[in-house]
């Protein structure tokens, strides 16, 4: 990761500075359990429901996956998220492709709210 005066990110792909948040995802677990819940806000909808952790960024802890598009990529290239991901005590920033939600082996909704 790149860190421009220690506050500024630029996009893994073209070093450019400016992107877009989108989808933000929190993954919550009990240490080494098979499920993990997964909460994911994503414009006006928040939804809450139980997942085998496929996409959780670290196997065995809670995590955060953001999802960004970058303003300078061409377009047509899939997005791609900012995980802050836990292990060990220590926390570590990455970058990676954003996973496909229809491709998660997941449960029904426990919840949905929208707002507005």
């Amino acid at each position: 990761m790149q860190l421009a005066g220690g506050s500024l990110l630029y996009c893994p792909r073209c070093h450019s500075p400016g992107f877009h948040h989108g989808r933000i995802t929190a993954y919550q677990r009990i240490e080494d359990a098979k499920q993990v819940t997964e909460i994911t806000i994503d414009r006006d909808c928040s939804t809450l429901r139980l997942t085998d952790g496929q996409y959780n960024p670290s196997r065995r802890r809670q995590d955060l996956a953001i999802q960004i598009t970058c303003d300078e990529c061409p377009s047509g290239l899939p997005p791609f998220e900012l995980t802050i991901d836990q292990h060990k005590s220590a926390t570590s920033i990455m970058w990676r492709e954003s996973p496909n939600p229809n491709a998660a082996k997941a449960s029904p909704p426990l919840s949905i709210k929208q707002r507005g």
